[in-house]
């Protein structure tokens, strides 16, 4: 089965997989795992901060690992934005984005993407749930090729 013709559930779970392996593939700086992969508990009642725990924390900052791909929208729940800049008030938040339809990475603070989300539509997954729409090509990121860092 193609990728887009998977549930949402299936398309979101190897997007986050796959931005999560990039980063650590590339990223050159000491970070440890922060936040839950596929964590066993049920958490869908639990608050958004501690549902949308950032994937990694350096000594400095937490690291959200965020994946897109052939249409270059970036989805991201809104609820999941708010709890990133509740992180943010904690510690600094970067968000690593992957594009895997063009194999390149960038990496920005949480405010640039915060306010990318401002300017973008709000849109509905089909299995439920609002998401900025954001169109990664109009973000004012630096955007590094696969091979290149």
């Amino acid at each position: 089965m193609s990728f887009a013709k998977g549930t949402f559930a299936q398309r979101f779970s190897a997007m986050g997989d796959e931005a999560e392996a990039k980063f650590q593939e590339v990223w050159t700086a000491s970070y440890e795992r922060f936040g839950w992969s596929r964590p066993k508990l049920k958490i869908g009642s639990w608050p958004p901060l501690l549902r949308h725990v950032p994937d990694f924390a350096t000594s400095s900052e937490l690291i959200e690992t965020i994946g897109f791909g052939r249409d270059g929208i970036i989805k991201l729940k809104l609820k999941k934005v708010d709890a990133l800049l509740g992180w943010n008030a904690l510690l600094p938040v970067r968000v690593f984005l992957w594009d895997s339809s063009t194999s390149r990475w960038a990496a920005t603070p949480i405010g640039v993407i915060y306010e990318a989300c401002l300017r973008s539509p709000v849109k509905s997954f089909d299995d439920g749930g609002d998401y900025y729409a954001v169109v990664a090509k109009g973000l004012p990121v630096e955007w590094t090729s696969d091979g290149q860092t």
